[in-house]
């Protein structure tokens, strides 16, 4: 696979079991040694975590240490892992419903669960990492506070992760995004992956049944 080097995305390639990280992932705003590690956490430390998990996704975990594509699973954990996918898929399906008014008619348009399963998998298992790492690296040095921000060093990590996704989508791209993309589009991806964080009600003080902490959540590795 050919990247150039200062593109700022990564890569995971499940034939040779890597993962491609371009120089231009690693300088501000997403990586600096000048900053607390829960804000590159939240930026770089995701993106890492994410490109890991492809390798435990729906497709990733067909393969071995080498690359091999073979089975790996035995029957019982093959049905438990396919219960784990189909409880995703199911529910980007069906919660990430957006309604837009074009040309004067109302138009629903909603997530394709299975096209975007394997990255909305790699990007749960990421933030439940992230915030593992976090708590981990606080015991044992904690880092400093942001001036002016009275927030926790935990939100602000999840705050910096989901601002890597800020973006103003048009219904027209909205559309094209669903209809060509992996990913789902930017709001629906990290709703979906906040929602489905188990310690995201704790983080942010948020009551069960709320949005961003359902009663039922999905749950993967």
């Amino acid at each position: 696979m050919l990247a150039y080097p200062m593109i700022a995305n990564a890569f995971y390639l499940q034939h040779f079991n890597s993962m491609v990280l371009p120089l231009g992932l690693l300088h501000d705003p997403l990586f600096s040694l000048k900053t607390p590690s829960y804000l590159g956490l939240g930026t770089l430390g995701f993106i890492v975590a994410h490109e890991i998990m492809h390798g435990f996704d729906n497709s990733g975990v067909e393969f071995d240490e080498d690359g091999v594509r073979r089975n790996l699973l035995s029957p019982p954990s093959q049905l438990k892992f396919q219960q784990k996918m189909n409880c995703m898929s199911n529910q980007f399906s069906s919660a990430f419903r957006t309604e837009y008014l074009i040309n004067g008619k109302s138009v629903v348009l909603k997530v394709d669960g299975e096209l975007t399963l394997n990255e909305n998998v790699a990007d749960l298992g990421a933030i439940k990492a992230i915030v593992a790492t976090r708590a981990r690296m606080d015991r044992e040095s904690p880092a400093a506070n942001l001036p002016g921000l009275n927030y926790t060093h935990e939100q602000i990590m999840l705050i910096n992760a989901a601002q890597a996704y800020c973006a103003l989508i048009t219904p027209q791209a909205y559309a094209l995004i669903l209809g060509m993309d992996e990913h789902a589009p930017p709001h629906d991806r990290v709703n979906g992956f906040m929602m489905n964080l188990p310690d995201y009600g704790r983080i942010f003080n948020c009551p069960v049944g709320s949005r961003l902490n359902p009663k039922t959540k999905c749950s993967v590795w």
